[in-house]
This record gives C-alpha cells, sequence and structure tokens, in this order.
C-alpha cells in the first residue's frame, strides 16, 4: 500500500478491527418511550464465527397501529415516573413478581403492558430464543494475593445447564483440575476457593476434564455449537460472569496445555453487558452480587466456589428470561490461535517464548 492517505486508512482499519474483538459487540440504538428493551447485541455469530446480522430482529410493536404506540408510550413514560413503591404496589395488582431494584421493576412493568399490547392487537409474543440450552461457566484458578506475575491454571471447571423453554437448570457437570505449572496451591487460592491440595492432587489435568466436558455436552446435540441457518437457532451457548472465564482463563489454560480452544469457547455470552443493558442498571459492570441484590436475590452457596457461581449466574439468567430477555452472544475470541493471549501478565518465560508473532498483510487487509 502506497501514500500517507493509505496507510493512515490501513492503521485506522487494523485498530477497529482490535477494538471490535476485544470489547465484544454491544447494541448502541437509541432507545424511545415506545422500546425500551434493546437487551442485548443483535448480531450473531455464524459458524464460521463470522458477525452477522439477525434478520428478525424488528421489535413488533413498531407494527402497533398509531393509536396504540402513542398509548404505550404514554405508559412507560408514567412506569418512568414511579418511585420504588408504586411499582411495587403495581406489580403485586397484576399478580408479578414486585421484588428487586427500581430499574428492574420498571423493565418488568413495562414488558408486562407491551405484552398485553401485542396480544390484543394479536402479534406474537414472545420473541424466540436463539438457543435451546445456556451452558453456565465459571471456573476457578490457581492464583495468588499477587497475581501481577502469576500465570492462573483452571482447578475447578463446572458447568451448569438452562433450559431456554422450561427455564429451569437441568443438569450439571463439575470436575476438579490437576495444575501442572504451580501444582502447590497457595494458601490465598485455598482459602479463597476452598479447594483442598488433596482434591487436585488425585484429580485428571485440564485435557481429561475438557475432554469429559465434551462428552457431556454431546449428550444434549451430537453438534451443539453449529447453528441451524434456517431456524436461525444454535443448541447450545456458554454463559459467563464476566469475559474472563473464556477470553483468559480458558485460552491461558489451553495455550499451558498446549491444546486448540475448544468449540464453545469461542464465542459466549456476557450476561453482566445483558444485565446491564436490560435492565437499565446503573452499575456499568456489575458483579453476581450485585445483580442479585438488583433482582431481591441473594447468593446461594459458598462465594468463589466455581459450581455455587455458575448456580447463581444460572439464578440470574432464568430470572431474565422469565422477565422476556433473549440473550445474544456479545463476547468471543480475537483469534482462534492458541499463541494469541489476551495479557501479557499471564505469560511465563516459558510461554512467552512459544507465542508466535502476528503478521499482519495489509495489503490482504484492504484487497488491493
Amino acid at each position: 500500500v502506497h501514500g500517507e492517505n493509505n496507510t493512515v486508512i490501513v492503521v485506522n482499519y487494523f485498530i477497529f478491527t482490535i477494538l471490535f474483538d476485544l470489547e465484544g459487540v454491544e447494541n448502541c440504538n437509541m432507545n424511545t418511550d415506545i422500546v425500551e428493551d434493546d437487551d442485548t447485541d443483535s448480531r450473531h455469530i455464524d459458524n464460521d464465527n463470522q458477525v452477522i446480522q439477525d434478520e428478525d430482529t424488528t421489535d413488533p410493536v413498531y407494527e402497533l397501529p398509531r393509536k396504540e404506540q402513542r398509548s404505550l408510550s404514554n405508559t412507560n413514560r408514567r412506569i418512568k415516573n414511579m418511585d420504588l413503591s408504586e411499582l411495587q404496589t403495581s406489580l403485586a395488582e397484576i399478580n408479578l413478581d414486585n421484588v428487586g431494584a427500581r430499574p428492574v421493576l420498571q423493565k418488568r412493568l413495562r414488558q408486562y403492558h407491551k405484552d398485553k399490547k401485542l396480544i390484543a392487537n394479536h402479534l406474537s409474543i414472545p420473541l424466540p430464543q436463539y438457543f435451546d440450552y445456556f451452558i453456565v461457566i465459571d471456573v476457578e484458578a490457581t492464583c495468588d494475593v499477587d497475581n501481577t506475575n502469576f500465570t492462573h491454571e483452571i482447578i475447578e471447571f463446572p458447568m451448569v445447564i438452562v433450559d431456554s423453554a422450561t427455564r429451569m437448570i437441568v443438569d450439571e457437570f463439575q470436575e476438579y483440575c490437576k495444575p501442572v505449572l504451580n501444582p502447590r496451591l497457595t494458601d490465598f487460592c485455598t482459602n479463597l476457593t476452598h479447594i483442598e491440595q488433596e482434591i487436585v492432587d488425585k484429580s485428571d489435568e485440564f485435557p481429561t476434564v475438557l475432554r469429559q466436558a465434551e462428552l457431556f455436552l454431546a449428550r444434549f446435540h451430537r453438534k451443539p455449537f453449529i447453528r441451524n441457518r434456517g431456524t436461525n437457532r444454535t443448541p447450545m451457548v456458554v454463559v459467563t460472569d464476566g469475559p474472563w472465564d473464556m477470553g483468559r482463563f480458558v485460552r491461558t489454560q489451553c495455550d499451558l496445555s498446549e491444546i486448540p480452544i475448544p468449540k464453545f469457547a469461542e464465542n459466549w455470552i456476557n450476561i453482566r453487558k445483558i444485565f446491564r443493558n436490560y435492565y437499565k442498571s446503573i452499575e456499568t459492570n456489575p458483579n453476581i452480587n450485585a445483580m442479585l441484590s438488583d433482582l431481591g436475590l441473594e447468593f446461594e452457596g459458598c462465594e468463589h466456589s466455581g459450581l455455587d457461581d455458575s448456580r447463581n449466574v444460572a439464578r440470574i439468567l432464568i430470572r431474565m428470561l422469565q422477565d422476556g430477555a433473549v440473550p445474544t452472544i456479545n463476547e468471543h475470541q480475537l483469534h482462534n490461535k492458541r499463541t494469541i493471549l489476551p495479557t501479557d501478565k499471564l505469560l511465563t518465560k516459558e510461554t512467552l517464548a512459544r507465542v508466535e508473532p502476528i503478521d499482519i498483510d495489509f495489503e490482504a487487509i484492504l484487497g488491493t
């Protein structure tokens, strides 16, 4: 590529691509008084890991007669001005759950009136889910008081399966893993995760556990992560609390184990983004306890137990499904090569020696 202007175009294109991949895709559509529930990214990932636009993201509320749209708009304005007590009273009068923070109750009441309008006008509800099952994963990894130069290895790998149709937990998987790089757990790690040394000592290493997990998922579908282009549905998708479980821990572990990143870790749903966007949460990056609190729920079990954390994320997801949320993929790996890691803070000298440099072909990017 020649010329100053062309160089600027190439650099800007490349920077945009990196930021797009690292941050994931978020829906930036402006809300109106009629539609206030653009909860997730309306893009989807196809079988070749390409981001495509879903064909059926048009909200049926726009098919309402203008008179009904104005009526719904006025209702939403009234709900927006209600205080917590008024919201709780209004929800109780229509026999809906009235426990939770104000943004959650506002969303719940708006959704009720929206659905009521759609039903009265013979318009289809609810919006179909894109996935048959949600796989909630919250791994636990080796750690220390100062993680600056500490390489994390997965020591607990749990999965909680939520059926999108019944909105119930239908199965669970849990295995512990034996760390190799730092086989002795630190006191900090044991106190945090409640995982004892003897548990990991008698466990299989990560590649074996991963194979067991994949066989477990195969019980639900032979090809659980391949989207049916006819129905636009995918059998299964991973849900995590934030980007780290797949984007950092699984990715780093696969690099250390010298195995490819599993199919389920290529694209996933970050429930923090879904929650924040759906309920218009004040929290910019709500953690598990913050989301539970907003929903009027409390943490059940032991915090930093991978299985208990996964169960609680599943509870959040189920409550969102009950409130009408339609989660879509909003995170994906930057690159499906185990030599590209999200942060150099996780690399040891030995691992860094195996990292291959990125060869960027700018002419290929621009098609020149």
